[in-house]
């Protein structure tokens, strides 16, 4: 089955905890007339922490592209701007993007916007991911789980929904496709991709033909 429509986000390419090899596969066997990865395709600027398999990742996201659409968002860990990124992936790149589907319109981006701890001051993206790798290295189990606990805390503020679904409804669409927590959910208008940047369970979406939106586990 052909989808018209893969996204997913928060890979996290330089991320000991990153998924690539669910990635790959993903990018392989899941058909689609255009894929959206919707942000944080990386984690920092630091390229010297990408491992191999991570470096396939782009290389498949290139090969991908010359066979279908590949639109990439800017989410809060990118250290490039917009046409750098073009040059670097050799595909679309943007803040927003908005799709028409059997009359249902979705929006799609990243989300951090949603989120007061890094929309009001960007530096605390730089700051909270360097004292991760701090903690990486010298409290490995630690350092996870604080990093799943601020997800988890963005998740369950309600203020991160609440203020998507406001986007969504300003804008007069149906649904706003986001990542940023983490955390994979359909709720109403709001539809969250997940990451692959987890050791359990990967996520991304998928919607057909008809506008229809499935939340997908690997």
């Amino acid at each position: 089955m052909q989808y018209k429509i893969l996204a997913f986000s928060d890979i996290h390419l330089g991320d000991p905890d990153c998924q690539p090899k669910k990635v790959i596969n993903v990018l392989r066997k899941v058909k689609a007339e255009k894929i959206i990865i919707v942000g944080d395709l990386f984690d920092s600027k630091h390229l010297s922490r990408l491992k191999k398999n991570h470096w396939r990742v782009l290389s498949t996201i290139r090969s991908v592209s010359k066979k279908c659409e590949v639109i990439y968002l800017l989410g809060n860990h990118c250290f490039l701007n917009m046409e750098h990124m073009t040059h670097l992936l050799g595909i679309k790149t943007g803040l927003e993007h908005e799709e028409t589907i059997n009359n249902k319109k979705f929006i799609f981006l990243h989300g951090d916007i949603f989120d007061f701890f890094v929309s009001t001051k960007r530096w605390r993206t730089d700051l909270t991911t360097n004292f991760y790798y701090w903690l990486r290295t010298n409290f490995p189990d630690f350092a996870r789980w604080v990093r799943h606990a601020c997800h988890k805390l963005v998740c369950k503020a309600t203020y991160y929904k609440d203020n998507a679904k406001k986007y969504c409804t300003l804008n007069k669409k149906d649904y706003i496709i986001c990542g940023h927590s983490h955390f994979a959910a359909v709720d109403g208008c709001y539809v969250n991709t997940g990451s692959f940047c987890e050791k359990n369970l990967c996520s991304y979406i998928t919607i057909n033909q008809n506008g229809e939106i499935k939340l997908n586990y690997i």
